[in-house]
C-alpha cells in the first residue's frame, strides 16, 4: 500500500483517489490476463482484493509451465512502468482430492488439510517477496544497476507528483498547473477523475475507444481495456464484455431484462468513490478538509487500520473438517464487502462525509484521511460495526492508529506515523487480552469495554464539556500534563513518588475554588483515582497507571477545545 501515498506534491489530495484505484484496476487487468492465458473462467477465482488473488487450477504440466511464462510477461512490464516500486509474487502449491473434500476422505489434516495448504503456499509467496528481482538481477545487471535517468535537478526532469527521476527519452505529460508528470501518473490523475461521475465498469480485450468515446485504461499493456461510463453509455455497448455496477448492486434502473446478451453482469465495491469535494468536482485539499482558515487548531487525521491476526483466521479459524475454498471464499468476500462496500456508508454520513475522505479500504484493512477528531469517533464507530458485521466473533478484531498531523506535513511521513501508531496498537498485551486496540499518541488503548479506549473517552468528554462551559481553567490541563511529567522522572529514577500529594492537594484546591457541583465531583473522583491508582474508586487491570490515562484525555480535550474554537 506504500505506492498509493508515496507521492511528494502539494497537491497530494487531488491525486490520490486515483493512484489507490490503479493499484485496483493493475490487479483486475492481471488475473484477467492469467485467465485469458490459462483458459479459465471467473469462477476459478477463490479471492480477490486488496492486492492479492488466489485462482484454483488444474495442476498439469502444461499449467506449471504457462505459469513461469505469466509470471516473467507481468514482472516485466511491471518493471518497465514502474521500475522497483512494485513486484508481484505468483506462487502455486499442488492439492489433492482429499485436500479440497475433507469431509467425503479420512483426510490426514496436518498434511493435507487446507490450511496447512495455505500456510505453504503464504511462506512459498513470502520467500519470493524477500528474494524479489533475484532471477532477474543476473540477466538484466544494466537495468538494476547503470543510470538510467537524465540526470540533474530541476523540474523538467522529475514528476511533479511522485518526484521520480524521468527516464531517457520518456513520454511526459502536461497537467493542469502546467507541471510535468509520467504517463503512469498521468493515467491515474485522469481514472480519478472518470472514477468519481462512473456508475459502470466496462472490460474489454479489445479495444473499443470509438465507441465508448473515451480511451480506456490498458493498465500494463497486458491487453484489458477498463472504460468507467454512465448508464446510458453502458447500454450501448457490444457484447461479450464485463459490465460492472460500480458500489450498487442493482443494475440498469428501466428495469428491463438484459440476461439475452451474451456479455457478463456483474458489480463492484469501491471504498471511497464518493469524498469531499471542491467547486470544480475535484477532492478537497488537505487544507479544505481540516476547517476554514480561522479554525482555532488545524490538525489532519491519518488513519490506518486492519484486521487482527488474519492469517491465523485462515490457517486455524475454522474446524479442520469444515476448511473448503468455498468456505474461505465467503469469509474473504464479506470481509471485503465490508471494507469496500458498508465502509461507504459508514463514511457518508452527514457527521463524516465532508470532514473525512476514504484513500483506500479494501480486504482487510483501510486508509482514511480526516479532520483529526473526528476521525478518531469514525474509527470507534468503524470499529463497533465491524463487530457486528463479524457476529460479534471475539477471534476477529480490528487494530488501528492514527497519527495527527498539519495539514502541510509530508503525506508519505504521515503514512509512515499512522503505520507507527497501528503497529504500536497490534502490540498491546494486557493479561489474556492481546491487540484489538487503538492507538494515540503512542499510547496503545484497548477497545475492550471497560478498559483503556472507554475510560480516556469518557473522561476526555466530561472535561471538555466543563472546560466549554467555563466551570474547568484552563491552567487544569497544564497542571495535570506537569504532574504527569514529574512522575515519568521520578518512577525513571525510582524516587519516591511525592508527585501524588502535591497533585491531590492541587486537584482539593481547584475543586474548593470553582464552587460547583459538577467540577468539584469529577475532581474528587479524579484525586482519588490519582493517589490511589484506581478508577472511580475501583482498582483497575489496565496496563498504564491512572495519571496517564488522564494526561491522554486532558490533551485530547484541550486540543479539542482548540479545534472548535473561532479565533476573534
Amino acid at each position: 500500500k506504500k505506492f498509493i501515498y508515496d507521492i511528494v506534491s502539494k497537491n497530494a489530495a487531488k491525486n490520490l483517489k486515483g493512484r489507490s484505484f490503479y493499484l485496483q484496476l493493475m490487479t483486475d487487468s492481471i488475473i484477467q490476463y492469467m485467465l485469458k492465458e490459462l483458459n479459465l473462467y471467473s469462477a476459478n477465482i477463490v479471492y480477490s482484493s486488496g492486492g492479492g488473488f488466489f485462482i484454483i487450477a488444474p495442476n498439469t504440466k502444461d499449467f506449471k509451465e504457462k505459469l513461469i511464462k505469466i509470471e516473467e510477461h507481468i514482472s516485466k512490464k511491471l518493471f518497465e512502468a514502474h521500475k522497483t516500486t512494485l513486484f508481484v509474487a505468483i506462487s502455486s502449491i499442488p492439492m489433492s482430492e482429499k485436500t479440497l473434500l475433507p469431509e467425503k476422505h479420512n483426510t490426514n489434516i496436518k498434511k493435507e488439510g487446507l490450511g496447512e495448504k495455505w500456510s505453504k503456499l503464504m511462506q512459498k509467496l513470502n520467500t519470493k517477496k524477500r528474494q524479489r528481482y533475484a532471477d532477474k538481477l543476473v540477466d538484466n545487471y544494466k537495468n538494476f544497476f547503470e543510470p538510467t535517468e537524465q540526470g540533474g535537478e530541476n523540474k523538467y526532469n522529475r514528476d511533479s507528483i511522485t518526484g521520480d527521476e524521468f527516464s531517457k527519452n520518456e513520454k511526459v505529460k502536461k497537467i493542469k498547473d502546467g507541471s510535468l508528470v509520467s504517463k503512469q501518473t498521468w493515467e491515474q490523475i485522469e481514472l480519478g477523475k472518470k472514477l468519481k461521475n462512473a456508475e459502470y465498469w466496462i472490460i474489454s480485450d479489445n479495444n473499443i475507444d470509438t465507441l465508448i468515446g473515451s480511451k480506456g485504461f490498458n493498465t500494463l499493456e497486458l491487453g484489458f481495456y477498463h472504460y468507467f461510463v454512465s448508464e446510458e453509455k453502458a447500454k450501448e455497448i457490444p457484447e461479450n464484455l464485463i459490465i460492472r455496477k460500480i458500489n450498487e448492486t442493482d443494475f440498469f434502473r428501466d428495469g428491463k431484462n438484459y440476461n439475452d446478451k451474451k456479455y457478463a453482469l456483474g458489480f463492484s465495491f469501491y471504498g471511497g468513490n464518493d469524498f469531499p469535494e471542491d467547486e470544480d468536482g475535484s477532492p478537497k485539499t488537505f487544507d479544505e478538509l481540516v476547517g476554514d482558515e480561522d479554525a482555532g487548531f488545524k490538525r489532519l487525521g491519518i488513519l490506518r487500520m486492519d484486521v487482527d491476526n488474519l492469517g491465523q483466521i485462515f490457517i486455524n479459524g475454522m474446524s479442520e473438517r469444515k476448511r473448503t475454498f468455498s468456505r474461505y471464499s465467503t469469509l474473504s468476500r464479506n470481509l471485503n464487502y465490508f471494507f469496500t462496500g458498508y465502509l461507504n456508508k459508514i463514511q457518508q454520513q452527514t457527521k463524516y462525509k465532508d470532514l473525512t475522505y476514504i484513500l483506500y479500504s479494501g480486504g482487510d484493512d483501510l486508509f482514511i484521511l480526516g479532520k483529526w477528531d473526528f476521525l478518531i469517533n469514525m474509527a470507534k464507530e468503524i470499529k463497533d460495526d465491524f463487530a457486528e458485521w463479524t457476529c460479534y466473533n471475539p477471534n476477529i478484531s480490528l487494530s488501528g492508529g492514527i497519527a495527527i498531523v498539519t495539514p502541510k506535513f509530508p503525506i508519505m511521513k504521515a503514512a509512515d506515523l499512522a503505520g507507527s501508531e497501528e503497529k504500536n496498537a497490534k502490540e498491546y498485551k494486557n493479561g489474556n487480552l492481546e491487540k484489538n486496540a487503538f492507538s494515540l499518541w503512542n499510547y496503545s488503548l484497548s477497545w475492550k469495554e471497560g478498559y483503556e479506549f472507554d475510560v480516556v473517552s469518557d473522561l476526555k468528554a466530561k472535561i471538555l464539556l466543563l472546560l466549554e462551559k467555563g466551570k474547568l481553567p484552563k491552567s487544569f490541563i497544564g497542571n495535570i500534563s506537569g504532574f504527569h511529567a514529574q512522575w515519568k522522572i521520578q518512577t525513571e529514577k525510582k524516587q519516591n513518588e511525592s508527585w501524588q500529594w502535591q497533585m491531590a492537594y492541587q486537584i482539593a484546591r481547584f475543586a474548593k475554588e470553582q464552587k460547583d457541583y459538577d467540577v468539584e465531583k469529577l475532581l474528587n473522583e479524579i484525586k482519588i483515582d490519582v493517589f490511589t491508582d484506581t478508577y472511580k474508586g475501583k482498582p483497575h487491570k489496565f496496563q498504564y497507571r491512572f495519571i496517564e490515562l488522564l494526561n491522554i484525555a486532558s490533551r485530547w480535550a484541550e486540543l479539542e477545545l482548540r479545534t472548535n474554537k473561532i479565533k476573534n
